[in-house]
């Protein structure tokens, strides 16, 4: 705990105090406490000064039995144990300072962390990110579904006009833009109907032909069979 570390600096400066609740009362003077925290130095038996900006420093000002019970149980060793106070679950650390004159309880620094606020924190941070997120997920999700309508326009397009084409009508042709691949596809595909509607024009093409030449034989044969007396061999014979 970093007011721990710079307690003991403190303490190992050769400058230090020799009287421990000077050197208490220096550190409470140089340190900040957080916005969870309590900081006071502990001699006598009791609560002495206390870190100005503690948090519940009324644990402090009316002594709690409970704090005081577990700050002399951690003396004169040292140490940090969870307790539970009237503002919720705290975390009491003890640093006690050796002293050549005897009393009957170390003097020691005293932090403690409250964490309720820090579990409230968490839980507002926690729920900030959730928000967040699902905000994200939202945003993410409508951008893909424009995203992926817009890459899959040209097949559907491709898919209706397919179903519109028949040898009767060739000239659909779908619009490419871009330079991707279905943009490929799609000239791919047209450059198909084109070759299909000139294959088709081709064709119609030779069918007029052919009917056109095969016209005038046919009526000339019609018109021979028709003269034509079948109970005449020779005849029959002549007109074959």
């Amino acid at each position: 705990i970093q007011e721990i570390d710079e307690f003991e600096a403190l303490a190992a400066d050769q400058n230090a105090p020799d009287d421990p609740e000077l050197l208490i009362k220096r550190a409470l003077l140089t340190n900040v406490p957080s916005s969870d925290e309590l900081i006071f130095g502990f001699w006598g038996g009791s609560p002495g000064a206390v870190s100005d900006g503690s948090a519940h420093r009324e644990l402090v000002d009316r002594p709690d039995p409970a704090l005081v019970g577990v700050v002399e149980s951690l003396l004169p060793q040292g140490g940090s144990t969870n307790i539970d106070t009237e503002f919720g679950d705290a975390t009491v650390v003890v640093k006690p300072v050796q002293s050549d004159i005897a009393t009957v309880v170390e003097p020691a620094f005293v932090l403690v962390h409250f964490e309720a606020q820090e579990r409230a924190e968490l839980t507002d941070l926690t729920q900030t990110y959730a928000l967040v997120a699902t905000a994200a997920l939202i945003a993410l999700t409508a951008g893909a579904w424009s995203l992926s309508g817009r890459l899959l326009r040209p097949v559907r397009e491709l898919t209706t006009t397919a179903r519109e084409i028949s040898d009767t009508d060739l000239t659909r042709r779908i619009p490419a833009t871009g330079n991707d691949d279905l943009t490929d596809l799609t000239l791919t595909f047209n450059a198909m109907l084109d070759r299909l509607e000139d294959a088709f024009a081709g064709q119609r093409e030779f069918l007029n032909a052919a009917g056109h030449e095969l016209r005038t034989p046919l009526t000339i044969i019609r018109g021979h069979l028709e003269l034509t007396d079948a109970d005449d061999p020779s005849e029959v014979a002549a007109t074959r």
